[in-house]
């Protein structure tokens, strides 16, 4: 019973060192904001772009801003030794 709620603690701990963290990244005029629970915040396009252009980029920055949220939650569960 104790390590459940001991458990709990733990999870609630860890979503709220994820929730604080947000990466940003622009490249060639297009902007991604993506937070620590691996949510999008904010997209900007740019419009002097073809869309096969910002369709590139795009999915480029979303997936170098997952990465670098990871390896940053990664560091943080290691640091603070929670699991």
């Amino acid at each position: 019973m104790f390590q459940k709620f001991s458990e709990l603690k733990k999870a609630k701990k860890l979503q709220e060192a994820f929730s604080s963290e947000r990466v940003k990244l622009e490249r060639e005029g297009i902007e991604v904001t993506v937070n620590g629970q691996m949510k999008i915040e904010e997209v900007h396009l740019n419009s002097q772009l073809a869309v096969k252009e910002q369709e590139k980029a795009l999915v480029d920055l979303l997936n170098e801003a997952f990465s670098i949220l990871q390896k940053k939650v990664a560091a943080k569960i290691l640091k603070e030794k929670l699991f």
